[in-house]
């Protein structure tokens, strides 16, 4: 089944229709480490390795609420926002899960950066998978990501690369700020990459549900 990225982008939108105000808000609480440790001086810089612990440490935390969020975006349900919290409970397994990718992606990457990328996209929707299917294992779930993206991994390419616009728009500010304020430019650069996240998100939620259909019809007809 081929899969329309304006038809994937246009439901996103629509789903994200008076709530993308909203989602910018959960957004920036998802990624408030990325926001605080950009205000601070320069002179920090040394305190760098520390900051990484804590944002995946706070990434862990939050990334299963989060995602969740988004999934009921996608399928224009009622957003509640204490579900950025649901996922706390739920770290190792995040941590594990993340953890792994790293590794995986690592791995193919060491062979050449084009088998990187492509085991990232083959990853790519392993945590909407494990939201879905909370009780499967880390293994499992990054098995079923790659599983569900075969021959579709082009098209999610192809999805990703049409934000490039609005990523180079987000790009804008900070390099106007940066040539006025330069400590600054991580900060706005961080900002507006937060208002252009729920689109993406939302974006690859709608493939992901699309996909999920596609592999329910599939094995429905394989038992008519």
């Amino acid at each position: 089944m081929d899969i329309s990225i304006k038809e994937i982008k246009r439901n996103a939108r629509k789903s994200l229709k008076g709530k993308w105000h909203l989602m910018i808000l959960i957004t920036i609480l998802y990624s408030i480490t990325g926001l605080v440790w950009n205000l601070i001086p320069d002179i920090m810089n040394n305190w760098n390795s520390t900051f990484d612990i804590i944002n995946i440490v706070v990434d862990s935390l939050l990334i299963f609420g989060y995602m969740n969020i988004v999934l009921d975006v996608s399928r224009r349900k009622f957003i509640d926002i204490s579900l950025l919290l649901k996922g706390c409970t739920k770290f190792f397994k995040a941590l594990g899960i993340k953890i792994l990718m790293f590794v995986f992606i690592t791995l193919w990457s060491l062979l050449f950066v084009i088998p990187g990328f492509i085991a990232a996209i083959s990853y790519s929707m392993t945590f909407y998978i494990w939201v879905d299917n909370p009780e499967i294992g880390i293994k499992e779930a990054i098995t079923r990501s790659k599983e569900l993206t075969e021959g579709h991994k082009l098209e999610i390419f192809a999805l990703l690369f049409s934000f490039m616009g609005w990523i180079l728009l987000a790009l804008i500010p900070a390099c106007i700020i940066k040539g006025y304020f330069p400590q600054f430019f991580n900060f706005t650069l961080t900002l507006g990459m937060i208002i252009v996240e729920p689109y993406i998100a939302v974006s690859l939620a709608d493939f992901y549900n699309k996909l999920i259909d596609e592999k329910a019809k599939e094995e429905t007809s394989y038992f008519v």
